[in-house]
């Protein structure tokens, strides 16, 4: 019910494009990143049916020593920030 009127609420709201940041802890191959950061736009583009040309997608490299993270972390090199 909660995910119908959620739904709904997106219908009428067609200027929706979400910004997105994607964190990583180490440089990827220029090819990596792409499909990383056009899988992250899909997904967008699934969940809030926003267009194709809506894209506000950002990914930042960093060394590991300046992105510091809980021990025990499945997947410590990756970090999203997702704003809508």
């Amino acid at each position: 019910m909660i995910a119908r009127l959620w739904r709904s609420e997106l219908d009428s709201q067609r200027d929706v494009m979400p910004s997105v940041l994607i964190e990583i802890r180490r440089a990827l191959p220029a090819d990596e990143e792409s499909r990383l950061m056009e899988a992250v736009h899909s997904a967008l583009r699934e969940a809030f049916r926003i267009l194709p040309g809506d894209r506000n997608v950002r990914l930042i490299a960093h060394e590991p020593h300046r992105f510091a993270c809980p021990p025990g972390r499945s997947h410590p090199e990756l970090g999203f920030t997702l704003d809508v």
